[in-house]
């Protein structure tokens, strides 16, 4: 009861001292947090608390914290705020993943882990697209894109070879489709 009133207190302190661009960051941290517990403890609610904090951490993030031509070249606010809704949501899609809960919950964990999944790969891959078109000359994007793409591939498909996660592989086959548009753009 500590640890709820505790995390419960956090999460409205945050927006206190911090920034939105931070307090999105903060929330998502945190909301993959209590996936980790939630699935520690076997507490249903904890899992159902932390994957909307990590929902509303990239809402919040996307409504309030991404600012242009912030900083330096990938090591800005932008960067790393959205590294960390993206990572946090795959951290929390894989520990939600690798949880045994009873059958009759298995198929709203399972949809769960699918959709954290989704939307940790659709922040990985928004916030490399949006700081190559921040960054980059127009007419080097499309070239950028594409290596940001296929390095994406390969780190997903070593990522789910490593961790023997099928997820993982299946989004780095998803990627083909995205490449191939991009080099036909690029000839």
């Amino acid at each position: 009861s500590y640890l709820s009133l505790g995390v419960a207190f956090a999460t409205l302190a945050i927006p206190l001292a911090f920034g939105a661009r931070w307090t999105s960051a903060a929330w998502a941290l945190e909301g993959a947090a209590l996936v980790w517990v939630g699935v520690r403890q076997n507490h249903h609610l904890a899992n159902l608390a932390g994957v909307v904090l990590v929902g509303l951490a990239g809402i919040a993030f996307a409504e309030y914290g991404w600012k242009h031509d912030a900083a330096y070249p990938l090591l800005n606010g932008n960067v790393l705020g959205g590294l960390m809704v993206s990572l946090s949501a795959l951290f929390a899609s894989r520990t939600l993943d690798g949880f045994q809960p009873p059958e009759i919950l298995r198929l709203p964990y399972r949809f769960s882990a699918r959709v954290v999944f989704a939307w940790g790969a659709l922040w990985w891959l928004g916030t490399g697209f949006a700081e190559t078109l921040d960054r980059a000359a127009p007419a080097q994007h499309l070239p950028f894109l594409v290596l940001f793409s296929a390095a994406s591939a390969v780190i997903a498909v070593w990522i789910g070879r490593a961790r023997d996660w099928k997820t993982m592989r299946r989004a780095a086959c998803a990627l083909f489709p995205i490449l191939f548009l991009f080099t036909i753009g690029v000839q």
